[in-house]
């Protein structure tokens, strides 16, 4: 009816309908304006895949297009291209028509950050995470953190764990326990970035720890702590120094020994040149 197309014309997501050869038959102003189109009617009756570049347009007929004909369904992120070449990030959700066609309903999620991707990033970051609230409960965690500090639960273990129980407990961990407690104190006191630290862990492992604490519109939000193991970086650094040390000394040594052996030579040879030039004032005789 008028009211219900007016309604999906105006709706926030963006809308469209696909014929059974992939090209626009409808779509609403969201949708057209998510990519950067004045109107619907620049993309009327055109492709798809004129939204997205043609790695991928090929990328989604491979992976997207396959489980969208055996489920019917599919829902993920994708990344497009608008009409000025910028990319389009956007969550979709694809459904199979009974004439073949397609319903597509998109959001734009450039300014969201789906907790999902931001779990990705952090696994592969190759640093311990902790993201904790302003009332020191746990919001993200990754796998190296309970890695590094021998915590026996899976990350989406430890949401909501106090931040407070959880240092009490692994302080046996650390060298230092009291200078390291102290120290985590007065960083969530001061409120400010702190980056580079070393701790040293009592079986001898060196980490790097960065403190950040989340300041939203002034408000204390929360903090990220971030832990990276840099034992074998401060070993090569060590050996470094050591190997040049070494050469030093052994440079040292070697002008020591030249010094030495040239003033050990030119001495008697300084007798032996003396005594030539007074032997040579006088006549010489058979004992000389």
């Amino acid at each position: 009816t008028p009211a219900k197309l007016t309604a999906i014309d105006n709706a926030f997501d963006g809308i469209a309908l696909l014929d059974k050869n992939g090209n626009y038959m409808y779509m609403n102003k969201a949708h057209a304006n998510m990519f950067g189109y004045d109107s619907a009617d620049e993309l009327h009756g055109k492709s798809w895949q004129s939204i997205y570049t043609p790695e991928a347009a090929e990328r989604l007929q491979k992976e997207v297009f396959p489980v969208l004909g055996k489920n019917g369904n599919w829902s993920g992120e994708t990344i497009g291209i608008s009409k000025d070449k910028k990319p389009v990030m956007q969550y979709i959700s694809l459904t199979n028509l009974p004439d073949g066609g397609l319903v597509c309903v998109c959001r734009d999620n450039s300014k969201a950050i789906n907790a999902n991707r931001l779990q990705y990033l952090m696994s592969n970051l190759g640093k311990g995470i902790l993201v904790e609230d302003e009332n020191h409960c746990v919001v993200l965690v990754n796998r190296q953190f309970c890695n590094l500090f021998q915590i026996p639960v899976q990350p989406h273990e430890m949401i909501g764990v106090n931040c407070l129980d959880s240092l009490q407990q692994s302080l046996a961990l650390f060298k230092d326990a009291e200078k390291v407690k102290n120290d985590i104190f007065n960083m969530m006191g001061k409120q400010e970035p702190l980056i580079g630290q070393e701790v040293v862990l009592i079986d001898g492992r060196i980490l790097e720890r960065d403190y950040v604490p989340i300041i939203i519109e002034n408000t204390f939000k929360g903090q990220l702590w971030s832990y990276t193991d840099v034992t074998q970086n401060r070993q090569l650094q060590k050996s470094l120094v050591d190997a040049k040390n070494r050469a030093i000394a052994s440079e040292k040594a070697k002008s020591a020994f030249l010094s030495n052996m040239s003033h050990e030579i030119r001495t008697p040879m300084n007798a032996i040149m003396g005594l030539a030039e007074q032997l040579s004032l006088s006549q010489l005789n058979e004992q000389q």
